[in-house]
């Protein structure tokens, strides 16, 4: 399958197993395909309430389920944060950073109906805001700048990938497209940089070069197991692994589609593309060999003046 339609079909997989069973080794039950992971999804109706100070607590629909629920577990709402407390929270979610004492004092003096909107459309501005929320995005697809094992080698563009996540944030970029970019940039718009350098979530795990391991159809396996196993625990919100050996004991997939989904991925290879001006390479070459030079010379200095006895210890 052309990987193109295989991101597109990842990015709504949550109803596809709620259709008809897709297991050529077995079929799925009525009860696993309403696992929760695989439901289409619905429009439901906001709670509603009779009571005026219920209705005048709600702001949004959101909150209405908020206090549906703490209505079932016998709670009440806690009482309003003060303006400072409240830009203080608002600031640390937004943006993971505290508000300065200024912004502090401007937001306590904004008697404005408008205060609050205004102060959170400003944090959903503020450039710290898509940093803030790629990083948990980077958490999840195990974005890392070396390679890992080893030699854990550097990955010299990482950074690229992680720049790109913080400008999808940043600028609202619709989950469908932020997804099928990631899975299949490089062959939606090959001369793009912005799609190649998504592709890059492929190539962000753990890759064994030791010159000890000769089996090459081995490693080869490893990346594919691991790239698989990160598109499921990312996108389809179950964690395959297990499948990889035998049908999931707990979440309904069976080994044999866990291996058409790892066969989505089987054109996928490495091609490092240079995204740098040929005199930037030789000038960032120049100085990281510099510094690696001084690393080396400082390295056997400090081992050369240590105490045989201490190190011992």
């Amino acid at each position: 399958m052309n990987r193109r339609f295989a991101a597109a079909s990842i990015a709504v997989c949550c109803v596809a197993l709620a259709g008809e069973s897709i297991a050529p080794l077995g079929t799925y039950t009525p009860l696993e395909r309403r696992h929760w992971a695989f439901q289409a999804r619905k429009t439901v109706v906001a709670p509603s309430f009779d009571g005026v100070s219920d209705s005048a607590w709600i702001a949004n629909p959101i909150d209405a389920f908020v206090l549906a629920r703490l209505k079932k577990d016998g709670l009440k709402p806690s009482p309003p944060a003060d303006r400072v407390t409240l830009i203080r929270r608002v600031s640390y979610d937004l943006t993971g950073l505290p508000p300065s004492p200024a912004e502090v004092t401007a937001f306590v003096r904004d008697k404005s109906a408008d205060a609050y909107k205004n102060l959170v459309d400003r944090l959903l501005r503020s450039p710290h805001y898509g940093e803030r929320w790629g990083q948990h995005w980077l958490d999840v697809v195990r974005f890392a700048e070396t390679e890992g094992f080893e030699y854990d080698t550097h990955l010299n563009g990482a950074w690229r990938y992680r720049d790109y996540v913080v400008r999808a944030f940043q600028n609202d970029k619709p989950f469908d497209r932020f997804v099928t970019e990631q899975i299949a940039g490089d062959e939606m718009a090959p001369q793009e940089d912005e799609t190649l350098v998504a592709a890059g979530f492929l190539r962000l795990g753990p890759v064994r070069r030791n010159a000890g391991n000769q089996e090459v159809a081995s490693s080869r396996n490893e990346v594919m197991t691991e790239m698989a196993n990160a598109v499921s625990g990312s996108l389809l919100g179950v964690t395959l692994g297990c499948a990889r050996c035998h049908d999931h004991k707990f979440d309904p997939f069976r080994q044999s589609d866990y291996y058409r989904l790892q066969a989505y991925f089987s054109g996928v290879f490495e091609n490092n593309i240079p995204k740098a001006a040929p005199d930037e390479v030789t000038a960032w070459k120049s100085q990281t060999d510099a510094t690696k030079a001084e690393i080396k010379k400082l390295t056997t200095e400090a081992k050369a003046t240590q105490d045989p006895t201490a190190r011992a210890a």
